[in-house]
């Protein structure tokens, strides 16, 4: 029991003190009626101490600085005689320092989110709305695409195929049936595209191609078709005639487009031709696009081979210009060597 030494009275100024007086933690602080023969030279005082979460008496620098619990972790770990201890702090004269009754725990509730090494302390997540922040993002990001796709608009081109779906796996069908079914349906995709208005190639006319029907069309340096009504008017003079390649149809702004079956570039690449070479050629071979034949008017195959299509087209001129001063002619002339010609005479 706690006991006030060395205080001295307010009248008298001598004299035993009263019994001692006991603090209290349970009741709140008020200042004591007087009592006693000398009520008016000593004064009864009761304290109590509120024990709340945060009060951090009595805890050292490492449970203020880790958590409630963790010098005592720290001691059962090191062992005995390991742990730094925290120096106690000396005691003012004429007082008796009482320990700090320790703080009760809070009541159970369940944690969300716990720490170890917290000294029992709970923290809890805080609670906030991200799902509905994350379905409005959802939301957003699906109606930003479906203004950009439009889907409405090609409802019309959807077309499931349901029944293919209900529809249980037969029995293999015969290759021949698969050929002929593949064929037919080759057929009716190329009638419905015939159906199509023609669009004309529009470039510069460079050569004359015959159909199978035996129509004549004009030929530009992308391969496109424009037809042609007569071959030998003034307008289609001097352009060769091209042999050894077939046509398609092609889809074009709501029509067909009809072109020869060259890889691209290749026509712009061979013609036009030179000019002092434009007058003897009849006729062109395309049956190996990777190596041309030119046919002159007098029947003479010209194999100009892979390459500079251009400077083979002059050494040509050159052979033919020969042949014509010295009055031979030739079946076949090949310039597939640099550098070379190589001349079959008749």
């Amino acid at each position: 029991m706690p006991l006030y030494e060395g205080l001295k009275g307010g009248q008298g100024g001598q004299g035993a003190p009263p019994a001692a007086r006991r603090v209290l933690p349970s009741a709140p602080a008020r200042e004591a009626r007087p009592s006693g023969p000398r009520a008016g030279a000593w004064r009864e005082v009761r304290a109590s101490v509120a024990p709340t979460v945060g009060d951090r008496a009595g805890r050292g620098w490492l449970d203020a600085l880790l958590g409630r619990g963790s010098s005592e972790k720290l001691r059962s770990a090191l062992g005995p005689g390991r742990a730094p201890e925290r120096p106690a702090r000396p005691a003012r004269p004429g007082r008796t320092v009482r320990p700090v009754p320790r703080l009760e725990e809070r009541p159970a509730r369940p944690a969300r989110v716990s720490v170890v090494g917290g000294g029992g302390e709970v923290l809890e997540s805080p609670r906030g709305r991200r799902g509905v922040g994350r379905a409005l993002l959802v939301v957003l990001v699906l109606g930003v695409a479906c203004g950009m796709l439009r889907p409405w608009r090609r409802r019309g081109g959807l077309r499931p195929d349901w029944e293919a779906l209900l529809r249980l796996p037969g029995p293999a069908r015969d290759p021949a049936e698969a050929r002929a079914a593949a064929r037919a349906r080759e057929a009716r995709d190329a009638a419905a595209l015939a159906g199509l208005p023609l669009r004309p190639a529009t470039g510069t006319p460079l050569a004359l191609w015959r159909a199978p029907d035996g129509s004549w069309w004009r030929v530009d340096a992308s391969g496109g078709l424009a037809p042609c009504g007569d071959p030998d008017g003034a307008g289609n003079l001097g352009l060769p005639r091209l042999a050894g390649v077939a046509a398609h149809a092609e889809p074009l702004d709501g029509g067909r487009r009809e072109a020869l079956d060259l890889p691209a570039g290749l026509l712009g690449r061979l013609l036009p031709l030179r000019t002092t070479l434009g007058s003897e050629v009849a006729a062109i071979d395309l049956s190996d696009p990777d190596s041309p034949v030119l046919v002159t008017l007098d029947g003479t195959r010209c194999l100009l081979g892979a390459g500079d299509w251009r400077r083979a087209q002059g050494r040509l001129a050159l052979v033919l210009a020969d042949l014509a001063a010295r009055g031979r002619r030739a079946s076949q002339v090949d310039l597939r060597f640099e550098g070379t010609a190589v001349v079959r005479p008749l």
